[in-house]
């Protein structure tokens, strides 16, 4: 199986851009550790297809908005971002939950027999990664790793 460096050298274009997003992001709310909340929330500021596609579930994006946006503010105890930075080392950038994420994401995408990571992937690996805020997110409103995968390896036929 392969590591993290492995799945990350897959990464597409696409998803690179969302993690560097991701990094800022957590960087403004000074978090030492990219989470899955900071994957999320990336992917909705670069509109990605991938998250665009919840839309067909049923998920209203303006409330997916708010609630990261809620938990956001309530992890910076309401005042928004913070200019600081943390030096952040390469090999504590991703937290365990996002780990998982692109652990899950590199199986979906063997799995699919692509050669590389790509958004839907990340998503769905936010879906089925029990512990990271992002997926307690996405479930609660309504939509599962289960369908999205159903979904989306049907639309590659």
């Amino acid at each position: 199986m392969p590591d993290r460096r492995e799945y990350e050298s897959m990464f597409s274009p696409h998803v690179r851009e969302v993690f560097t997003e991701a990094k800022i992001i957590a960087k403004k709310f000074l978090e030492s550790e990219i989470q899955t909340e900071h994957v999320l929330g990336a992917l909705l500021a670069r509109k990605s297809f991938a998250l665009l596609r919840l839309t067909d579930f049923g998920i209203d994006w303006k409330l997916l908005e708010d609630r990261l946006n809620g938990l956001m503010d309530k992890k910076d105890g309401g005042d928004g971002p913070n200019d600081g930075c943390h030096n952040f080392q390469d090999d504590k950038v991703l937290s365990n939950p996002v780990l998982t994420v692109v652990k899950i994401a590199g199986e979906l995408t063997t799995e699919a027999s692509h050669s590389r990571i790509d958004c839907e992937h990340v998503v769905y690996g936010l879906l089925v990664e029990a512990d990271g805020e992002a997926g307690k997110i996405l479930r609660e409103l309504g939509v599962t790793g289960e369908k999205y995968r159903d979904a989306w390896l049907k639309e590659q036929d």
